[in-house]
């Protein structure tokens, strides 16, 4: 029984060990991602002179004093930028009945989405500057794809934290199962 009782102590210990190391990690982490948050990413426009959608975001964009957060690019009669366009088309596997515009780049310290469609784009240029969005910019449009905000150092924080938990219980599990046995 002595025996049992060291056990569960040398657990507790590795526990609060293993707390005191792993939940300030994982506080910094999130600290770190709040900061990384609260900056602008970058928003670059592709938009096409002749297309009412264009002109919508473009509007927003005047509207709300955006023009020096996202830098548009003409497409008509630009064929520097329809390449960048198609070459984002690819980096992002879009299907061709999927690719249009107006199309938004957004690239948040290397961390790259897009977001396509009148009404996607301007949601997004609103949640981003605090502006109100008007009800009537729900219209049919693409919808909006992103990647992922999970970072790496979160998602092996959690693993790490998951096989020490794992590997106390599997221990003291199997150390009451020997000691029963004696």
């Amino acid at each position: 029984m002595k025996k049992f009782i060291n056990l569960r102590h040398l657990c507790i210990l590795i526990l609060l060990i293993t707390s005191i190391i792993v939940v300030p990690s994982s506080v910094s982490a999130q600290e770190t991602t709040a900061v990384d948050t609260n900056s602008v990413p970058t928003y670059v426009l592709y938009v096409h002179e002749d297309c009412p959608h264009c002109k919508k975001v473009e509007a927003f964009i005047a509207d709300n004093n955006l023009e020096d957060q996202v830098d548009s690019r003409e497409l008509k009669n630009n064929d520097k930028h329809m390449k960048e366009l198609e070459a984002l088309w690819d980096e992002f596997n879009l299907p061709d009945n999927e690719r249009g515009w107006p199309f938004m780049l957004i690239d948040d310290n290397g961390d790259r989405s897009y977001v396509s469609g009148d009404s996607p784009i301007i949601a997004e240029l609103g949640n981003t500057f605090g502006i109100s969005v008007p009800n009537d910019s729900a219209g049919n449009s693409s919808t909006t794809t992103s990647s992922s905000n999970t970072s790496t150092a979160d998602t092996l924080l959690l693993v790490l934290g998951g096989v020490v938990v794992f590997a106390i219980v599997g221990y003291a599990v199997y150390s009451s199962i020997n000691d029963s046995k004696k």
